[in-house]
């Protein structure tokens, strides 16, 4: 069996006070098109050109509740490399934040410093 398994990849938006208007509208002309449902989720490509399983997750360390953001960590994209490098290069034209690869996987910690409690996410990002 010559099957293509599907990569899964997080692509990662963090900074500070983000343009999360312009991100929303990138999402939905480059992903929202490849959404797939969580228990449609494929374990092999469907086809050769779609071969990457995505999520897309938006951290910003000042956040405001007016902004409009996304569930983008709760939703999957099945894409090609092409389509992804365009999105990644219309997110770098937004010069909005660190846009980053990493692996699926990410964890949330809780931090005291000096009595202020900070909440961050952990990322295992490819070298």
């Amino acid at each position: 069996m010559n099957e293509l398994v599907v990569n899964k990849i997080l692509l990662s938006t963090y900074g500070c006070n983000l343009d999360h208007s312009h991100i929303y509208h990138l999402v939905k002309a480059h992903l929202f098109p490849f959404e797939v449902q969580f228990d449609e989720m494929p374990i092999y490509a469907p086809s050769k050109t779609k071969t990457l399983l995505l999520t897309y997750d938006v951290y910003d360390a000042k956040f405001e509740f007016d902004q409009k953001s996304g569930d983008y960590p709760f939703r999957y994209f099945l894409i090609n490399e092409e389509r992804l490098v365009a999105f990644e290069q219309a997110l770098l034209k937004l010069n909005s934040g660190t846009l980053t690869r990493c692996f699926d996987a990410r964890g949330h910690i809780w931090v005291t410093i000096n009595g202020l409690e900070f909440a961050t996410r952990t990322l295992i990002t490819y070298s």
